[in-house]
């Protein structure tokens, strides 16, 4: 039943991702053939590691330990538990880095209240933060997304679209591509002690399956 749950998360993730991309090439077929060494060696060319501060959630580097407290002009938040140690998978040819999780009581600034509505209507609430960082160690393009759903000690479980750092960790990973940033859930019931999670399917980029999910266990402190 869960293995059923992983695919269609998957399916439906990434299918959503593709159907953002648009195609714009309108060469001929010769003219493509002649492209394809420069095409796949543009594809190599590595994201930046530089990490952007996100605009709609607080910046928690400051929080390392249970209940340190940061106010900036995102809001406030409190760290209630973390998980320093990091967990690595790998799905076929995609390397997943999962760590830095952190349990956080956060009140935000009132600019951004609108922003969280569409996710819940309380005013203050705790989420979880993930730091991800993911490699496509192929020379082929991969489809892949770090976190497809979470489940919680408490029976609370997340599905992917309910993300509130929103920075398009989803989705295709070109050749030797790397991708880091933080993925967040908004949680309905706090008092969270162990999380498990799982990443999606790997796929070719013509949607053939590579490697099934792997699920990774998490104890917060």
């Amino acid at each position: 039943m869960r293995q059923n749950i992983i695919y269609l998360l998957t399916f439906l993730l990434l299918a959503g991702c593709s159907s953002k991309e648009t195609n714009t090439n309108t060469k001929n077929n010769d003219l493509k053939k002649r492209e394809t060494s420069t095409l796949a060696a543009d594809r190599k060319t590595v994201s930046t590691d530089i990490y952007t501060p996100n605009p709609q959630v607080i910046d928690d580097a400051a929080l390392l330990a249970a209940g340190d407290f940061y106010r900036d002009r995102k809001g406030e938040a409190t760290l209630k538990a973390i998980s320093k140690e990091a967990k690595e998978v790998q799905v076929d040819s995609v390397r997943l880095t999962v760590k830095d999780i952190k349990l956080i009581a956060y009140r935000p600034a009132y600019s951004l209240i609108d922003f969280y509505h569409t996710y819940t209507h309380e005013e203050q609430f705790t989420f979880i933060k993930f730091s991800v960082e993911l490699e496509n160690l192929s020379d082929e393009i991969r489809k892949f997304s770090p976190i497809a759903f979470i489940q919680t000690d408490k029976d609370e479980m997340i599905t992917w679209e309910k993300d509130i750092y929103l920075e398009e960790l989803n989705g295709e990973l070109n050749p030797g591509e790397r991708k880091k940033g933080n993925i967040g859930f908004i949680l309905e019931n706090s008092a969270v002690n162990k999380v498990q999670l799982s990443t999606s399917d790997t796929y070719t980029e013509q949607d053939n399956l590579l490697g099934k999910a792997k699920m990774i266990d998490i104890n917060l402190e």
